[in-house]
């Protein structure tokens, strides 16, 4: 709270929401589950979801017609994914170096996050801070992720000065919950 200007009920409240106080990190390969969304965008992968959302479809519509749709749909959505989760293969790569680890040795969640904050690989690489003093920033580290979530708040502007509309911009910045 000193150092960032960050509320300490902040901070504990998203490290509950986000991981149960670290019980909930991940155990998901972090390497694969990101190669996964950034694959989103392969042929086979539009393919399968049009076959799955076709069958979906009332029979008297024009299947060709929405076949193209989704087909635009699913290749729009699979280039976002990519451009998004490329960047994020990488940082886990690095963040595996400077943790001394294999990459696939990194755990996280379903979605791609790891760790105590559940941040995305390269919010670790660029918002993660050492708490624990140890030169190396662990996402499993509780001191590293309560300094963490501290500059992510700083970094996104927070600060208790700013009204209760302004404080929950900056929070559903990093959570998108209630």
């Amino acid at each position: 709270e000193e150092r960032f200007g960050v509320s300490d009920k902040i901070v504990v409240s998203i490290l509950e929401i986000e991981s149960g106080c670290g019980k909930n990190s991940g155990k998901e390969v972090l390497f694969y589950r990101l190669a996964r969304l950034a694959n989103a965008g392969n042929a086979s992968n539009i393919e399968f979801n049009i076959l799955k959302n076709i069958n979906e479809i009332n029979p008297d519509t024009n299947k060709a017609y929405i076949e193209k749709e989704l087909n635009e749909k699913f290749k729009a959505r699979g280039d976002k994914l990519r451009s998004m989760f490329v960047p994020e293969l990488k940082a886990v790569v690095e963040l595996a170096k400077n943790l001394g680890v294999h990459p696939l040795e990194v755990k996280g969640s379903y979605g791609g996050a790891l760790g105590y904050f559940q941040f995305l690989p390269s919010n670790v690489l660029k918002l993660g801070v050492d708490g624990s003093g140890d030169g190396k920033v662990d996402p499993y580290n509780i001191d590293d992720a309560i300094f963490s979530i501290a500059n992510y708040f700083k970094h996104h502007g927070w600060s208790n000065n700013l009204t209760v509309k302004k404080q929950r911009e900056v929070v559903w910045a990093y959570n998108h919950s209630d």
